[in-house]
């Protein structure tokens, strides 16, 4: 018999995860406002704390609705979560994150500030970090933060990072 070790589990995990998430993103139905679907790019920095650890996020990018958009979006929040995945164990809990996102509509000009929760029970770092979304009117909505190249942990490793959300504006 083959003995495959803790991270075939681990990956398969981390696959799993993202994949729910990106089921979520599809299937979340829109309650207020159009729907987009939002990339930005920036940084998420992670720091330990006792107990836990404390995270700051921020970014800018675009955002996709062919009928009330294109949008601009920015992005800056912080929080904490328990645990910090495969840098301190084998997944994050109690991801919680207090973020502002604001919209600024290219068709119109209207600038739409969104205060949200970004937060999940159970996920995963360095590789995906998939997130529900709530508050804010932004509906239900769900996302995914890609940091820490070639699996870094902090305070080592890049703080670079993609967001990919689908929310209401």
């Amino acid at each position: 018999m083959i003995h495959r070790g803790p991270n075939r589990s681990k990956r398969f995990l981390v696959v799993l995860m993202v994949l729910a998430a990106l089921t979520l993103a599809t299937a979340v139905p829109a309650s207020a406002g159009p729907r987009v679907t939002c990339e930005a790019s920036g940084h998420v920095n992670v720091t330990p704390t006792s107990p836990g650890w404390d995270w700051q996020v921020d970014g800018f990018g675009l955002c996709v609705d062919f009928l009330n958009g294109p949008f601009q979006v920015a992005l800056s929040g912080t929080g904490t979560s328990d645990t910090l995945g495969l840098c301190d164990g084998l997944v994050v809990t109690g991801l919680d994150l207090d973020v502002t996102v604001t919209f600024l509509n290219l068709k119109t000009g209207r600038i739409n500030v969104k205060s949200e929760r970004w937060f999940s029970p159970i996920s995963t770092f360095p590789v995906a970090t998939p997130f529900f979304i709530t508050g804010g009117g932004a509906g239900p909505g769900v996302g995914a933060m890609f940091t820490r190249i070639l699996l870094g942990c902090p305070p080592g490793g890049f703080n670079t990072a993609t967001f990919t959300f689908n929310q209401n504006s």
